[in-house]
């Protein structure tokens, strides 16, 4: 046997044992196969029921649940997309997220998702997104990247976030009601009395200011140091037990030491965080302790001016009954208070009974108030008049009357003296000469006429408008008087006397005006016209006499300015004839002096005015032409300064003679050598008295120089003018300057 066939009969004889082994495995196999295919089934069926549940998760979440591809854009949307924002997986589908996003968010948003796509694996922002209306909410995003793509759930915190914000403007609001409302101290503190809150308020009212407060103990700062241990206690037991101290008025103390009157209540509030914060809520009752005090200071005022007052008030029920008076009311009826008290009101009022009390309260109810006049009953039987005034006014529901009652007897004795009075006037003025009218200001109608005004006027025109009976006019006449009497306030202003010819009565009157109360209260113009015709025709012929004895007067004060004038001529004329320089300086002089007298007889007759010149419209005219005649082509400045002085005509020359001396005297010696100078000349008023400088910058007066010593004509004259002026001159004077001073009564404060 071959080798080869010793082999092939080994293997045939383990041949069956390798095909058992080969079936055993077989068999196995197909066991285990089954087996995992049997898992492999039921592991598909468990995933196709997770797809389900995520699916029906997905589909019916709340939360917008949503896929983005790499580039931004939707991938997948679930249906709360339609309910949130009203978008579907159509609309969407394929468009970029930031498309939806608000312009103010965008950059927050992608920064998020770029982080996203580098080192965060879960994004959490809130932005704005538009809905489909246009309208944007507020949307709050979980986000995170998964294979490739974005997977993110979004829920609308509109709501919330409007509930947050309105949240925190109402604590906002309470906060800051609570730091800036002024009469309510609020402090805030914890359980061991350690300030945490200190408002405005409290600021105010303890003097602390907030820095100050804030981190010290409450106690110590505004709690008495008596009271402190008790306090101490109460706020632990507030803090352990949540039970508010009773609230009270209390005593505490100001920064200055000083006592603060509050009420205080407390509060205990437990936060969100577990802690407990205490308030103590203070109402700074300063002010109500004032106002009590001030109130009750007001109520013994309002008692006493009661009391004090010097009308009778009576407070009755709606019955009648008296149940209050004042002292008043117990002496005008003669009663105690304690008899008014059980009276009522019909004992004391005569003209009141039972049945028309019951009228009188029904009509003060509906109206409120009544004055009348009435007369009541003393105690000892007789009776006087009273005013009354009484209103109706309710106390506690009830309604009373409340009554003053004024006792007008001596008004009553007086209206009756006035009534004889208007009589008697009336008498008066019916028999006076002068013709007599009262006018209505407002409606100008004739209220009052006497008898000679009806004889003037032929008739009684009572009850007609003035100017038609006065004036026959249909309007009011252009010399009315009746608004310019009445001032703006509506009182009446100062009479006014004036003249006027009346084209009815053909008449002159001088007219007396002035506006006044009648009896009813209206204005009124009383008017008393002197029939002054004959006194206008006398006045006339001597106006006529006076304007002739002007004209001649004028006339005597032309002739006598020409004979000056002529007398002035003849000097210059017989000045031709001399070479003596001596005596050509006399006839100069002479010729001022003239010439000073003749400009005042002008002034005289030109001005109309023949008994006073003004002084200083005289030297305004004569200086400069002194000044002319002098200064021979030398550069002397004339300066002036000159007040209104009237001056009679007694006074005039000799003043005018003064004036012309002093200057001509300046000009000739003081500024004799002088190729420039100055004159100055003033006239002043003062307490009476006219005062006249004249003043010089020439060469000064001589040494030992005094008027009464003076040699010349001219300086003589000017001293004995001054005495015809009942005044004094006098002189002073240095290198450089000579100063005259004319002083003399004026002849209206003289009396003259």
């Amino acid at each position: 046997m071959s080798s080869d066939q010793a082999i092939l009969r080994e293997v045939l004889a383990f041949l069956p044992l390798w095909l058992v082994l080969f079936a055993a495995l077989a068999s196995g196999a197909a066991v285990f196969l089954g087996l995992r295919l049997r898992a492999a089934r039921m592991d598909f069926a468990a995933r196709q029921r997770d797809c389900r549940e995520l699916e029906q998760l997905f589909t019916f979440s709340l939360d917008m649940l949503c896929s983005l591809g790499p580039d931004g854009r939707f991938v997948r949307l679930n249906p709360a997309w339609e309910h949130t924002l009203g978008y579907r997986q159509e609309d969407l589908a394929g468009r970029r997220y930031d498309e939806l996003i608000h312009p103010d968010d965008l950059s927050a948003v992608r920064r998020a998702a770029d982080r996203l796509r580098g080192e965060l694996s879960v994004a959490v922002f809130v932005c704005r997104m538009r809905r489909k209306d246009g309208a944007w909410r507020w949307i709050e995003w979980n986000a995170q990247p998964r294979d490739g793509v974005v997977v993110a759930a979004a829920r609308d915190a509109t709501d919330r976030l409007e509930s947050l914000a309105a949240l925190r403007e109402s604590e906002e609001r309470f906060r800051s009601l609570l730091d800036n409302v002024e009469a309510v101290s609020v402090q805030g503190y914890g359980p061991d009395g350690t300030v945490e809150y200190w408002n405005k308020a409290s600021e105010v009212i303890y003097g602390y200011t907030r820095q100050e407060a804030l981190g010290r103990n409450l106690t110590d700062l505004i709690i008495p140091p008596a009271m402190r241990d008790e306090v101490r206690a109460a706020v632990a037991h507030m803090a352990s037990t949540g039970q508010p101290i009773p609230a009270s008025e209390l005593d505490l103390v100001r920064k200055d030491g000083s006592t603060a009157q509050v009420f205080s209540s407390h509060a205990v509030v437990q936060t969100a965080r577990g802690n407990t914060a205490l308030f103590c809520i203070d109402v700074d009752l300063g002010p109500l302790k004032d106002a009590q005090a001030a109130l009750r200071e007001s109520e013994e005022r309002f008692r006493q001016l009661v009391e004090c007052a010097g009308d009778a008030l009576y407070l009755t029920d709606m019955e009648g009954r008296l149940v209050e008076v004042n002292s008043e009311a117990e002496r005008q009826t003669g009663r105690p208070r304690e008899e008014l008290l059980g009276m009522s009101i019909t004992d004391l009022d005569l003209g009141r009974d039972d049945e028309n009390l019951a009228q009188f309260t029904r009509d003060i109810r509906e109206n409120r108030l009544a004055v009348f006049e009435t007369r009541m009953r003393h105690r000892q039987g007789h009776d006087f008049p009273v005013e009354v005034r009484v209103v109706h006014m309710e106390r506690g529901g009830q309604g009373y009357m409340l009554g003053s009652a004024r006792d007008i007897t001596r008004r009553k004795r007086a209206e009756e003296v006035l009534t004889e009075a208007n009589r008697t006037l009336t008498a008066i003025l019916e028999s006076v000469p002068s013709e007599v009218n009262v006018v209505d200001v407002r409606t100008r109608e004739i209220l009052f006429m006497n008898q000679a005004m009806k004889e003037a006027f032929g008739r009684d025109h009572t009850g007609e408008v003035c100017h038609k009976a006065f004036r026959s006019c249909e309007a009011p006449c252009a010399k009315c008087d009746m608004d310019i009497l009445v001032a703006q306030d509506g009182a009446a202003s100062a009479p006014r006397l004036w003249e006027d010819y009346n084209p009815v009565s053909g008449r002159w009157y001088l007219n007396h005006d002035r506006v006044v109360r009648w009896f009813d209260g209206r204005l009124v113009r009383v008017q008393m016209s002197l029939d002054v015709t004959a006194r206008k025709a006398v006045e006339e012929r001597m106006a006529a006499s006076l304007k002739e004895k002007e004209v001649l007067l004028a006339e005597v004060h032309h002739r006598v300015k020409n004979n000056l004038q002529i007398i002035s001529s003849l000097l210059s004329l017989q000045a031709e004839s001399l070479e003596h320089p001596q005596a050509l300086d006399v006839l100069a002089e002479s010729q001022g002096r003239v010439a000073s007298m003749a400009m005042i007889h002008e002034q005289l007759y030109s001005t109309h005015d023949f008994g006073r010149i003004e002084a200083g419209d005289y030297l305004e005219r004569l200086l400069p032409r002194l000044a002319q005649s002098y200064r021979q082509g030398r550069d002397i400045r004339l300066d002036t300064a000159l007040d209104t002085v009237p001056l009679t005509l007694d006074q005039a020359i000799p003043f005018g003679l003064i004036v012309n001396e002093l200057a001509t005297n300046a000009f000739k010696h003081g500024l004799r050598d002088a190729a420039r100078g100055r004159l100055r000349v003033s006239l002043t008023r003062r307490d009476g008295e006219a005062e006249l400088t004249v003043e010089d910058d020439g060469a000064g007066l001589p040494g030992g120089f005094t008027l009464d010593g003076a040699s010349t004509l001219g300086l003589r004259l000017v001293a004995s003018l001054a005495d015809q002026l009942r005044g004094t001159v006098s002189a002073r004077g240095g290198d450089g300057s000579t100063v005259f001073t004319l002083r003399f009564p004026l002849a209206e404060e003289d009396g003259r």
